[in-house]
């Protein structure tokens, strides 16, 4: 045995005695700067095996390590080379109970970190200014954050689940040496363990900084938000619209309504087919439009008489003088305000499954929805050289052909328009609808 072996195992004379617990040491948390440790030689534990004065001392301990990789990095021994008495073994006692309570608390740690959600919740839990979530401008850039907000979710919901491989990694590390610790032998008597849980405690952001795909779902993550974040801005905007006088909202609905000018069929007095009205319907059914009162009113209660009522309160409330102005109106009320008050009918009707003309004329007029466009339809699909009652009994046979509701439908069309807005060709066929269904009532 070498002399510096003998060193580990000499008694001396001079013996340095432990301080009573009491009001001593066994008060002092334990880490490498405890008063009792820091004046000890110290070794890494993965610095045994290359220590030739060492390795006979410490074969079950690294016996251990063979069985527990990565583990040596994170444990230092202090060398007591003192005289073993009773008061350093209650130290060491007190060392190692410190230090497994602190091992405890710190895999807690990490699993209340484990079972916690990505950071950041999602903004379906608190959607912005609800009040004017109806507008379609609203719907737009809102749909549009949550589709980025469902990427940014799994954008950290993968960020998240790497970190708590990690996570979960350093945890079993945490595990497998508080066993080295309660281990009786694997350690020698005159050496105390120190197990340096702090290096396993890594913080998040150390976590990603490791890993390249983690820093790009990072910088996915920023893009994604920073969107957001542009759509929240444009949906303030929306909210704080209007917030001006009577005169500048009038002025502004009339450019909406000259808007639509290059869309208007002068012949039948309305708005064509493939028409957008949504910019028109968010400034009348915006809370702070001086329409909204008269918009609720209708929604309240979507009668005929309602929707007569709330066509000449718009025209009113913006000083329409216009009768073009007044028609477009018209014709975008019906697009927009009347389909809340379309019958739901039965799909019964007397149709084949031969989908000939007739089948077809009935589905594309089914399809216009609004009282107006109807009209329109109707007319623009009417054979000049025949007479209009024969126009029309193909509209009563073409809606026959989808359900035995046909007429709940045709009234809805002419409940719905304002006759002293239509052309004279849509005034027409609106009479003589009105009186197939009369004929009809009476067969």
């Amino acid at each position: 045995m070498t002399s510096k072996m003998k060193g580990f195992f000499k008694k001396r004379a001079s013996v340095q005695a432990i301080p009573a617990s009491k009001g001593g040491y066994l008060d002092v948390s334990i880490s490498e700067n405890h008063p009792l440790l820091s004046a000890l030689p110290k070794y890494p534990a993965n610095s045994i095996a290359s220590n030739i004065e060492l390795l006979p001392l410490f074969t079950k301990l690294l016996n251990w390590l063979k069985f527990h990789p990565n583990t040596a990095k994170y444990i230092t021994l202090f060398n007591y080379t003192k005289k073993l008495d009773p008061k350093y073994h209650e130290f060491r006692q007190y060392a190692l109970k410190s230090q497994i309570t602190e091992g405890f608390k710190f895999i807690s740690q990490l699993e209340a970190m484990i079972n916690e959600r990505s950071e950041g919740n999602s903004i379906l839990s608190d959607p912005p200014h609800m009040e004017i979530s109806h507008l379609n401008e609203y719907h737009k850039y809102w749909q549009q954050a949550v589709q980025q907000d469902f990427i940014i979710q799994l954008l950290k919901f993968e960020i998240c689940e790497f970190r708590n491989e990690i996570l979960i990694q350093n945890k079993q590390l945490a595990a497998h040496l508080i066993s080295l610790l309660a281990s009786i032998d694997a350690v020698p008597l005159n050496f105390i363990p120190y197990i340096h849980f702090s290096n396993l405690d890594v913080p998040s952001e150390v976590i990603y900084a490791r890993n390249e795909r983690c820093m790009f779902l990072l910088e996915q993550t920023t893009k994604y938000s920073n969107s957001n974040m542009a759509l929240f801005k444009k949906i303030d905007d929306i909210y704080q619209k209007y917030d001006d006088s009577k005169e500048i909202q009038n002025a502004r609905f009339h450019t909406i309504v000259a808007s639509y000018r290059l869309q208007y069929d002068l012949d039948c007095k309305c708005l064509n087919f493939a028409v957008d009205p949504s910019v028109f319907l968010d400034f009348l059914a915006h809370p702070k439009s001086i329409a909204y009162s008269d918009v609720q009113v209708y929604y309240n209660n979507p009668t005929p008489a309602a929707f007569n009522l709330l066509v000449e309160r718009i025209v009113e409330l913006f000083s329409i003088k216009s009768m073009e102005e007044m028609s477009i109106i018209n014709s975008l009320c019906s697009m927009v305000f009347t389909q809340v008050s379309l019958p739901e009918i039965k799909t019964d009707g007397t149709g084949t499954a031969d989908f000939d003309d007739l089948m077809l004329f009935g589905l594309e007029l089914f399809a216009c929805c609004d009282p107006v466009s109807s009209l329109k339809f109707i007319s623009d699909n009417t054979d000049i050289n025949k007479p209009l009652e024969y126009a029309v009994n193909r509209v009563i046979e073409a809606t026959k052909l989808y359900t035995s509701q046909w007429e709940a439908f045709l009234q809805y069309i002419v409940d719905y328009t304002i006759s002293e807005y239509l052309s004279p060709k849509l005034n027409s066929v609106r009479f003589m609808i009105m009186q197939g269904i009369s004929i009809n009532k009476n067969v």
